[in-house]
């Protein structure tokens, strides 16, 4: 029961009292009054309020960390001839928060609404309930409903636009695979052109048969085979190791979206988790996937040297290590033969 019914319900109490000592009919068409409105209500909150109404949400797979996205809810009013009044959405926390609002909504109709969300910390989250309540007609008594569901949304650490010179600084393998389409002289294949392209390189004949930009694809003069190896292991004695530890994720992910982008190949390795060697958008989607899943582990983690070894079996790709230790940054880590990409040669586009 709200305030206001709280209220009435007072009135009740002193007004019947008052009634019988006064015999004043004013006081009993009063209290017969506050009696039919708690009537109505109680009527209205047990048979019509929220019985029959269905709400369902969708969210997107994946956002980036801290930034706002749009979480879509249905509402459907399936009685086949009361309408719902003054439905309201929100979340018991904080303080039964009012997220939208909906005035009215006809029977056997449905009305969609996008409510805003931001998540801070990267990982899997799976979006707190909903509740559905409603103080039609009189805003004296209360009708709530819970719609639990299962709705997830994958948070992706944040990737930013980098200059790609930093990989002058790494060892490029002496096995280069040939025949593959990069930057050369020489021409290799026809593709689609995306932003970021020579215009030099559009085949005018062709896209104007095909009616779309197409650019010509040429041979590789260098490895453009990327492989990154992360460190996950936790060091209890470098300061605050799980900000550095995200630091180190964002970096790592903003790396491989700006080289996918160019058309590099590029794997990624954590111990417990694998992406092979790929290009595209697709491959741009699964190396997002395991820096959103991958957390630190234990300093004696085991699975360290297997992403290690897998990292070495290319032999002519640049091989980079990542770690969030910054006594690391620069050199060249023992046992692993790569060097440690420092974050202070990062420059962002």
């Amino acid at each position: 029961m709200r305030p206001a019914g709280w209220a009435f319900a007072l009135m009740m109490l002193l007004g019947l009292p008052m009634a019988w000592n006064t015999g004043n009919q004013l006081l009993y068409l009063l209290f017969a009054g506050v009696c039919a409105f708690h009537a109505v209500s109680l009527v209205w909150a047990a048979c019509f309020s929220s019985r029959g109404i269905v709400l369902t949400r969708a969210a997107p797979y994946a956002v980036q960390r801290g930034e706002f996205f749009w979480v879509r809810v249905r509402i459907e009013n399936r009685r086949r001839l009361i309408p719902a009044f003054s439905l309201c959405i929100g979340r018991e926390q904080p303080s039964r928060h009012v997220l939208a609002h909906v005035a009215c909504l006809p029977a056997g109709r449905a009305v969609e609404v996008n409510i805003p969300h931001s998540l801070a910390r990267r990982g899997p989250h799976r979006l707190p309930p909903y509740t559905l309540f409603t103080s039609f007609p009189f805003g004296l008594i209360e009708r709530r409903r819970h719609f639990p569901d299962a709705v997830e949304v994958l948070v992706y650490p944040r990737a930013h636009a980098v200059r790609a010179n930093v990989l002058d600084r790494f060892r490029v393998g002496r096995q280069v695979p040939h025949g593959v389409a990069g930057d050369g002289d020489e021409f290799f294949t026809l593709r689609e052109y995306v932003i970021g392209d020579d215009p030099r390189r559009i085949a005018w004949r062709v896209s104007a048969r095909l009616g779309r930009w197409i650019v010509r694809e040429m041979s590789r003069e260098r490895s453009r085979y990327i492989v990154f190896v992360l460190d996950t292991r936790r060091r209890d004695d470098s300061g605050d190791h799980d900000e550095n530890f995200e630091e180190a994720v964002e970096m790592l992910a903003s790396l491989a979206v700006t080289l996918l982008r160019r058309h590099y190949n590029v794997a990624v390795y954590a111990p417990g988790f694998a992406v092979e060697g790929g290009e595209g958008a697709t491959q741009e989607r699964h190396v997002l996937d395991l820096l959103a899943r991958v957390m630190p582990t234990a300093p004696d983690d085991p699975r360290w040297a297997d992403a290690v070894r897998r990292g070495k079996e290319s032999a002519w790709s640049t091989v980079i290590l990542v770690s969030s230790d910054p006594r690391a940054w620069g050199a060249v880590a023992p046992g692993v033969g790569a060097r440690v990409l420092d974050p202070r040669e990062i420059v962002y586009a």
